[in-house]
């Protein structure tokens, strides 16, 4: 501490100063009421952490226990299907904690819980706001859309997608429909899937695929049209017959040739035009998809 009459330094503690004598003023209770108030609030932070933090180690447990079992390989094929839908649940309610967070951190936070010997995982950003997120484990896919709501955010498990695409948001005279494309593994050959749903003002996710867009069979390929709206499939023809089942019987005979299928987006929903070719099976499918 310096001394006001004759500059000289002195000890922090003194009371006078040691070269004149002059006598310090005490100071005001200023500083120890600083103190005390960075000590409570160091005191409430370290309170709140250790009353959070076992909750989210909680969280972060039950899914990771649960991709360590399955990692250890389940007992029967029954445990591998209970174990999946366990799973499921598990991813299910992280996200709803979590599903706020960028994409990159949820990506991240997602990865650390789950061993990558046997799990994928990929969060999608897609028009809206929205975020998909999918988990393969051992090739099957489980795919869960968050959207973000006043309180937070509302996540929902969508079906039937598989391995995600593509997505585009398609505007109407009503609600918009979040349109999603992708495609299922089987025996290293792609089968196209079509999804189309609405967000609804809870954040909740709509599946209105069965009422806006035709049945997609057969293996092949899929992708969005350059308008961004339609959807172009390609799929060889006898294999798609075979996968619609409009023929009994052996067709090995026949030509399987690739063929075109577009999903025009006319009126509100979906519609199939297609471009068969010229061969004899063309004509028989034309007939057999006309009476089915």
């Amino acid at each position: 501490m310096r001394c006001p009459e004759c500059v000289q330094r002195n000890s922090v503690a003194a009371r006078k100063c040691q070269f004149c004598g002059a006598k310090f003023q005490k100071k005001q209770g200023q500083f120890p009421v600083k103190i005390a108030g960075v000590v409570l609030a160091v005191v409430l932070v370290g309170c709140l952490a250790l009353s959070i933090l076992p909750k989210l180690a909680q969280q972060g447990n039950e899914l990771k226990d649960i991709a360590n079992s399955i990692n250890s390989g389940p007992e029967s094929t029954e445990h591998a299907q209970k174990l999946k839908i366990k799973l499921d649940q598990a991813i299910l309610e992280f996200l709803k904690k979590n599903g706020d967070m960028p994409s990159g951190d949820l990506l991240t936070t997602l990865q650390a819980q789950l061993p990558t010997s046997i799990f994928e995982v990929f969060v999608f950003d897609l028009p809206s706001q929205i975020k998909l997120v999918e988990v393969d484990c051992v090739l099957q896919p489980s795919d869960f859309l968050i959207a973000k709501v006043d309180s937070g955010v509302k996540v929902t498990q969508l079906f039937g997608l598989d391995v995600y695409d593509d997505g585009r948001l398609i505007k109407t005279e009503g609600e918009p429909y979040l349109v999603l494309i992708g495609h299922t593994n089987e025996d290293i050959k792609k089968r196209p899937n079509v999804k189309a749903v609405s967000i609804a003002p809870s954040g909740s996710a709509i599946d209105h695929s069965n009422k806006l867009i035709p049945a997609v069979k057969g293996n092949g390929s899929i992708k969005f049209a350059d308008n961004q709206r339609d959807i172009l499939l390609e799929r060889n023809i006898v294999s798609t017959a075979v996968a619609e089942e409009l023929f009994r019987g052996d067709l090995k005979d026949f030509d399987d040739h690739q063929f075109t299928t577009t999903l025009k987006w006319t009126g509100g929903k979906y519609e199939a035009e297609q471009q068969l070719g010229h061969s004899k099976f063309s004509a028989l499918y034309a007939v057999a998809s006309v009476l089915t």
